[in-house]
């Protein structure tokens, strides 16, 4: 009975990392069709050199927005700019702040 079982078992044993990594290929191509063709992003966008994250609560119930901006295109806001100078760090993490809740 072994002899039935073992090369069922080694070959799905071995070929689970290839179905996953087939799955997870068609899942990158079909987002990346969908962005391009169906929600019309443009390629040419990039971002700015010296980017940072300005996030803002959106609506009263919870929701945040995020906008990736130059630096330069900061508001004047003191509070702002050293919170965002506080947060940068080096590597691939953008520097940000909160904006203040206007009431």
């Amino acid at each position: 009975m072994s002899h039935l079982v073992v090369p069922r078992v080694l070959a799905s044993t071995l070929m689970l990392p290839v179905v996953v990594a087939m799955a997870m290929l068609v899942g990158l191509l079909s987002g990346w069709v969908a962005s391009l063709m169906l929600l019309g992003i443009d390629r040419g966008v990039t971002l700015p050199a010296d980017r940072v994250v300005l996030r803002a609560a959106s609506t009263l119930f919870g929701e945040w927005q995020a906008t990736i901006t130059d630096a330069t295109g900061l508001p004047a806001d003191r509070d702002l700019r050293a919170a965002v100078n506080e947060s940068r760090t080096t590597g691939d993490t953008l520097g940000g702040a909160v904006l203040p809740d206007i009431t």
